[in-house]
């Protein structure tokens, strides 16, 4: 009898999981048809288009030296980028932490690391709709500091130069009315005569020969508006339009009655452009720009698409919309893919330790290792990683015995801070890395697992606390494919649902009980040995 009720008691929890499994599949299966149907539909809102715009450019590259930055488009009211794609061989990404006004303009920075030339693409799908995507709005508060960024002058602008002064003077001389005084500047850049031939590119030259490029009319309105105390700056783009030859084209964004207010001299535009502009770069003209190396011209491609998956209709004015994660900017959905990956990681993990019976230093451990990889390279992460171990590791022998565990790590923690601040300088110094914040992830990472590693230390001995550090680094190793997996992130992004299956995957590990891969004979050596003090 009572075996019988023993039995029970073990098989019922059991069944009880095998059926929460099949509910979650069944529910993946069902979300994802739902979202077929209610999301997805196979064209676009009427007068919507897609395009594709290729950018290629080659290089003359020195390893270490060569540096490459690619400026994406910006999203407008009108415009998104719901795809993005950058090949980049011979050269390794590196991400750089952005402060005040460059987080409006985000970048991809590449370093070379093979020698010679090498060719790089960023190929962006681009959605141009006919009615606004948001309700959006021009207003912003410009700071004092980037105030005066908008203000400054250069080599090219020179306003302080007498060619400038003396144009600035004649319009000022007939302008009845200061409130004027854009549309004058505008008016006067637009009478220059329009040249064909290379851009001037300094303003008092322009002036002189009373000719420009579509840039150097951008830069005469530049360099008068700020002479005068607007702010102003160039925009890089393109506009959206069948172009057997798409060139960049320029315009201006001046900064009045606190908003940006754009400005095309050459297809005449005040105030507000067409729904086919797309900005590029703010306050500057390279659109991939070029430091140490032979750069060679860009080219453009840029092509209508008419047979894409993503040619669906937008139904944002139905309330189940919010459940379509791919509306969401392209920089949102970019970190909510990578973010939808790190479960993946932990499958990673559990598998690890349930199958092959191997230990590490928590389920998310060795998933949050690989991401601060992923945000700064191998080389960076297994540096703090040492540094970290080795100060945990020697502080534990200076440190008296009658000293208790918390104020011993709050010791550790504080030696680490003062280590790896100066290791930020001697990275900044060999150009290992571009700064201080960009291994903050790691170092919260690593620290945090001195706490553990000292319990396991006091609980198992060095040797298995050592070895159970060693799995935790090898386990995050095989998950950092999966966290790069950039595709496979969109794909979860696009159906999330599919995670119902991640769980019950999760359900049917906890569901093994057979023999652990460790114990076999030809890998039983990995195994941790039985804890003596246990044993006793």
């Amino acid at each position: 009898m009572t075996k019988n009720i023993t039995g029970n008691k073990k098989t019922k929890p059991s069944q009880s999981i095998w059926v929460l499994i099949a509910i979650l599949i069944l529910l993946s299966m069902i979300g994802i048809s739902a979202r077929f149907i209610l999301i997805s539909d196979d064209s676009l809102s009427g007068g919507d288009s897609l395009w594709r715009l290729n950018i290629t450019a080659s290089t003359h590259a020195i390893p270490e030296e060569t540096t490459l930055t690619i400026y994406p488009p910006f999203d407008t009211a009108n415009i998104r980028t719901i795809q993005r794609n950058v090949s980049y061989p011979g050269f390794k990404i590196r991400r750089a932490t952005l402060t005040g006004e460059q987080k409006l303009q985000r970048y991809t920075h590449l370093i070379a690391t093979d020698k010679g030339k090498q060719e790089i693409s960023a190929e962006y799908l681009l959605h141009l709709s006919q009615s606004p995507f948001t309700s959006v709005t021009n207003k912003t508060a410009l700071k004092t500091n980037n105030r005066e960024r908008f203000l400054l002058d250069d080599s090219n602008l020179q306003y302080k130069s007498y060619a400038v002064k003396e144009t600035l003077n004649k319009i000022l001389a007939h302008l009845p009315n200061q409130d004027n005084l854009a549309n004058e500047i505008y008016a006067f850049a637009k009478s220059i005569p329009i040249s064909t031939g290379k851009d001037i590119t300094t303003v008092p030259k322009i002036l002189t020969r009373h000719k420009a490029t579509i840039y150097d009319r951008a830069l005469v309105m530049i360099s008068l508006s700020r002479a005068i105390g607007i702010p102003a700056r160039l925009v890089s783009g393109l506009i959206l339009k069948d172009d057997i030859d798409p060139q960049p084209h320029y315009w201006v964004e001046l900064y009045q009655n606190d908003q940006w207010s754009p400005y095309d001299i050459h297809f005449d535009y005040k105030k507000s452009l067409p729904s086919n502009y797309l900005p590029l770069r703010r306050n500057d003209k390279d659109i991939i720009q070029a430091n140490n190396g032979t750069f060679n011209d860009i080219k453009f491609d840029l092509e209508r698409e008419f047979n894409h998956p993503y040619l669906r209709k937008k139904q944002k004015e139905q309330l189940f919309s919010i459940f379509d994660l791919t509306r969401l900017p392209l920089d949102v959905r970019n970190e909510l893919a990578l973010l939808l990956l790190l479960p993946l990681g932990a499958l990673i993990t559990a598998l690890f330790r349930h199958l092959v019976g191997v230990h590490s230093y928590g389920v998310f451990t060795p998933t949050l290792l690989a991401l601060a990889i992923v945000y700064t390279n191998i080389v960076t992460t297994l540096t703090i990683f040492i540094v970290v171990i080795s100060i945990a590791v020697a502080g534990r022998s200076l440190f008296p015995a009658s000293l208790t565990r918390v104020p011993r790590l709050s010791i550790i923690f504080t030696l680490i801070a003062i280590i790896l601040t100066m290791s930020v300088s001697v990275f900044n110094y060999f150009n290992i890395d571009q700064g201080g914040k960009i291994i903050l992830l790691p170092i919260i990472i690593l620290t945090s697992l001195v706490d553990r590693f000292y319990r396991t230390i006091d609980d198992r001995g060095i040797k298995i606390a050592i070895r159970r550090l060693v799995w935790t680094m090898m386990i995050a190793l095989l998950c950092l494919p999966v966290i790069q997996f950039e595709t496979l992130g969109h794909l979860i992004l696009e159906y999330p649902e599919l995670h119902l299956i991640t769980l019950a995957l999760f359900l049917l590990i906890s569901l093994y009980k057979g023999k652990l891969l460790i114990h076999l004979p030809l890998i039983k050596i990995l195994a941790e040995p039985e804890n003596i003090k246990e044993k006793g």
